[in-house]
């Protein structure tokens, strides 16, 4: 990536943050991802560091790595899957907005082609690493959930009777009405 293209990407990490907060405060994402708090905005920061050594470098590994991981947290906050993909599709693009922008690229437009390509480039590698972080974060709590449910049973019926235990079975209580009558 050309030296103009990372200054202009120095440029706008302060426009960044304003504007995503902007955006975080007017959306609000309300019940549909993660609650926006300090920790949110700060992970947010980290995504968008991360993102800005992935354009300079060409190296995403990172980037992608942080996006999953954000997807597990996203899962375990009960998230939407849509409202999380929509999300970083929305941050993508008001990069974009942002970086296109600075003065730099005012100065050069030339650097809008590049820019362009590389952001749209990344932008299905994003997607799909925020999913499979939560699509994997989904599975992990669905097996746990049915270790969880699969041990209250246990419980239960360590706890129960036999007698009390048969009252709840079904077939036992036909049983017992038909002997009755």
């Amino acid at each position: 990536m050309s030296q103009e293209l990372a200054q202009t990407l120095v440029e706008a990490k302060a426009v960044f943050r304003r504007r995503w907060s902007e955006l975080a405060e007017r959306k609000g994402y309300a019940f549909e991802v993660a609650k926006i708090d300090a920790e949110v905005r700060r992970r947010h920061m980290g995504l968008w560091e991360n993102l800005l050594k992935a354009l300079k470098t060409d190296r995403d590994e990172a980037y992608l790595a942080a996006l999953e991981q954000e997807g597990r947290l996203q899962a375990r906050a009960s998230s939407r899957i849509e409202a999380v993909v929509n999300q970083t599709s929305e941050i993508l693009n008001l990069v974009w907005e942002v970086l296109s922008d600075t003065p730099s690229v005012l100065a050069n437009p030339l650097l809008l082609k590049p820019m362009t390509h590389r952001l749209n480039g990344l932008r299905l590698s994003a997607e799909q690493s925020i999913m499979a972080g939560y699509l994997d974060e989904q599975r992990l709590i669905e097996m746990e959930l049915a270790t969880e449910s699969a041990m209250a049973r246990r419980l239960r019926l360590e706890e129960t009777n036999l007698a009390e235990l048969i009252k709840t079975i079904r077939a036992f209580g036909w049983c017992a009405i038909t002997k009755a009558s």
